[in-house]
């Protein structure tokens, strides 16, 4: 299968039952099942990018994730139209550099 569809489906599976499992769970709140299914989430679609880059890439020597929010989530001051943090800009400029 497709690296790209793989990580759109595997999105989408947890997408689609997360808010039922968050819902139905008796033993803990929540906001708990939504961040432990986030982070995992997280967890496996970097693991499948960093593999499909390795494939596509044999001579990578690294792959950058960011997690930080692309919104301004590591509280960086958000402008009036929100286009990503000051680290992302940075990011974004190495990239379209290489």
């Amino acid at each position: 299968m497709d690296e790209v569809q793989q990580i759109i489906e595997k999105y989408n599976s947890v997408i689609k039952n997360v808010e039922a499992k968050a819902l139905s769970s008796q033993e803990r709140a929540y906001g708990g099942v939504i961040r432990s299914e986030k982070g995992k989430l997280v967890e496996e679609i970097s693991r499948l990018i960093i593999t499909a880059s390795k494939q596509r890439y044999p001579d990578i020597n690294f792959v950058l994730i960011q997690l930080e929010s692309q919104l301004g989530g590591d509280y960086s001051k958000l402008p009036a139209k929100p286009l990503g943090s000051l680290s992302t800009h940075t990011l974004l400029s190495i990239l379209m550099l290489i």
